[in-house]
């Protein structure tokens, strides 16, 4: 029998680990950057790190499959999904990218990236993927090009929950199949086509069919179960030898097959995994992963900060930069779970009142997943 909470609750833990190896990546790169070497850059931590966002994309798509389940279809549940998405993501991050722009006209030294055109501001704001003037397709707040591949996935799914549910999942793997395969006719000049047909896309269908399996109940041993996740996140170290792992076109390769083991074993195995660690331990991690959605936001904020200040202090080496880890890494997930349950709770409660009342079909759902 599947531990369903548990498992849901451990989903939450995963969301919370993939934040923190996005900050410990972005961390380790801005310390080299600022302050200079450090005891971990014999270590592939700063690259690996950043699969953390491929572990969020593989999570994404298990959690639309799963919190849509026995959703009708009509235009309204369809419409009711996506203004749900939309209102999740987007408060938060639009009050960032303001307060990124404030930065960029009151200090753009602050900043190592400072293009400012209306058409990118625009763009960036509507989740359209739109060149900087060095060519990449990086948002004013830089971390919000993850989020152009959430929206595009958002309205795919939109589109899909306009069918009969039986035939949901196949309609869903054909566009996200579809989509990669003419993505190879076009050319990167032609912007946003050719970066929404990129490869990454199909991370959300691996979480999808991770979800599918979960919810038919089939699992695996627990001793299977770890020996996934334990060949997950070798697969993750060894992708750190890869030429480019980062492009879009080779992430997919080099860790959505990883992130999707690790995903599978956890949410599949016959007991929750993270039965085993400290109740307490548990309970920590689960409610960072609450905060995650912040975490990812906010992060970069802290760490430059943090380096900028720790840069005018010199003391013996080690334990600068062990205070610098610390107190990026504590501050940052401070202040996530404050922003999570003084300002995302609070917007969710705020918006949600506009939208029309979920029917019976949609009740009863776990709160243990945030969706």
């Amino acid at each position: 029998m599947h531990d369903d909470a548990g498992k849901l609750k451990s989903i939450q833990i995963l969301r919370g680990a993939a934040a923190l190896l996005v900050l410990i990546s972005h961390l380790q790169k801005e310390i080299r950057r600022t302050i200079g070497p450090t005891f971990l850059d014999a270590t592939n931590v700063e690259i690996v790190g950043q699969a953390g966002v491929d572990l969020f994309f593989i999570i994404s798509g298990f959690i639309m499959v799963y919190v849509t389940r026995n959703l009708p279809q009509t235009p309204a549940s369809a419409t009711n999904f996506l203004l749900k998405r939309l209102l999740r993501v987007a408060p938060l991050y639009w009050g960032l990218t303001f307060l990124t722009l404030g930065i960029s006209f009151v200090d753009p030294s602050l900043k190592y990236h400072n293009h400012i055109d209306f058409q990118y501001v625009i763009s960036s704001f509507l989740f359209i993927p739109f060149p900087r003037d060095d060519g990449h397709f990086t948002p004013v707040l830089g971390l919000g090009w993850t989020l152009n591949f959430e929206m595009l996935f958002y309205a795919l799914f939109c589109i899909v929950l306009l069918t009969k549910e039986k035939f949901r999942p196949l309609i869903m793997a054909g566009l996200l199949i579809a989509l990669p395969c003419v993505g190879l006719f076009i050319d990167r000049s032609f912007a946003q086509p050719w970066f929404w047909t990129r490869p990454i896309i199909l991370e959300f269908l691996m979480g999808g069919i991770v979800a599918h399996l979960f919810m038919r109940g089939i699992s695996v041993p627990t001793t299977l179960a770890f020996g996934m996740v334990i060949s997950g996140l070798l697969g993750l170290q060894l992708s750190g030898q890869l030429p480019d792992p980062t492009a879009y076109e080779t992430r997919f390769w080099a860790w959505g097959g990883p992130s999707a083991l690790i995903v599978a074993g956890v949410v599949l195995s016959q007991k929750s995994l993270f039965a085993y660690f400290p109740t307490r331990l548990s309970e920590l991690a689960e409610r960072a992963g609450d905060g995650s959605y912040s975490l990812y936001l906010v992060h970069m904020f802290i760490i430059r900060i943090t380096t900028i200040i720790a840069g005018k202090f010199h003391f013996p080496a080690i334990p600068h930069l062990i205070a610098c880890y610390l107190i990026a890494i504590s501050l940052s997930l401070f202040l996530s779970d404050w922003m999570y349950r003084h300002l995302e709770l609070s917007l969710n409660r705020f918006w949600r009142r506009f939208l029309p009342k979920e029917g019976p079909s949609n009740s009863g759902r776990s709160r243990s997943v945030s969706s």
